[in-house]
């Protein structure tokens, strides 16, 4: 296979940030860049990589057309740039609504970012109010960016898992997603903590959702309350959830709640 052929299977992930975070965006690209050296077939794509000559914003818009995850650096420069606000933002969120595309915004520096409707329902990364620049000063970021690498993982994993998708994706990634599943059954297998078989692929289908909105207002008690299930059993000894039923009238948000919580998860 010729090398430009080889590129074109590679999965892209986008990064969306302000010239003046850049060097923040430095600090992330090693991470994911990380993710290309351990095999996982994927490109990152800034614009910085625009050759001298190339139109700007064409250059753009064919970057988000051919990523499969978006990385928004947020930070009141982001926020106040047209270029990011009236460009990139609204094209990178009718692909995901359209298209399943996954957004990470990550706050950089404190803002008033809950004032931007398109954000203000979304998981954002450090989490609990926090920001890279005063929370997680120097070396400390690497935490908060790995956690963005491993999101990046997880949403190719989970695309290698559907059969609609997984063709698609280079042999590369489902190697690297095969051996992360036998790591992981291996560490619980020691830990003797699973005690009850693990579903078949097959046998676990998510496609049979209703669709709903993507806003979801408040529920903080009720998504606590599917973690803790989640991650329930995982010590030894613990009991482990199996059913979790939410009961309510029609239309008060059940399904978006689920829908949203496995967004999260994703």
């Amino acid at each position: 296979m010729a090398e430009s052929d080889a590129q074109d299977t590679r999965r892209k992930v986008f990064i969306s940030y302000s010239h003046k975070d850049d060097a923040w965006k430095d600090k992330l690209l090693p991470q994911l860049n990380a993710l290309v050296q351990a095999g996982v077939g994927i490109e990152v794509w800034h614009d910085r990589r625009i050759d001298a000559g190339q139109t700007w914003y064409p250059a753009i818009e064919e970057a988000m057309a051919d990523a499969d995850v978006a990385v928004l650096l947020i930070s009141a420069d982001y926020l106040a740039s047209d270029s990011c606000i009236k460009e990139e933002v609204p094209y990178l969120l009718k692909r995901q609504e359209q298209e399943g595309m996954l957004l990470i915004p990550v706050l950089i520096r404190k803002c008033l970012w809950k004032a931007h409707r398109w954000l203000a329902d979304r998981q954002m990364l450090p989490g609990d109010g926090k920001c890279v620049a005063l929370d997680f000063p120097g070396d400390l970021a690497d935490g908060v960016f790995t956690d963005v690498a491993e999101r990046v993982f997880d949403h190719f994993a989970a695309l290698a898992a559907q059969p609609q998708t997984g063709a698609t994706l280079p042999k590369a990634i489902h190697e690297v997603v095969a051996a992360r599943v036998r790591a992981t059954a291996n560490a619980v297998d020691s830990l003797h903590t699973s005690r009850w078989p693990a579903l078949p692929a097959d046998r676990i289908d998510l496609t049979r959702r209703p669709e709903t909105g993507a806003a979801l207002f408040g529920r903080d008690k009720e998504l606590k309350l599917l973690d803790q299930s989640w991650s329930s059993g995982e010590r030894p000894g613990s009991d482990q959830t199996r059913v979790l039923a939410f009961v309510a009238y029609g239309g008060v948000g059940k399904s978006t709640l689920v829908n949203h919580w496995l967004q999260e998860m994703r």
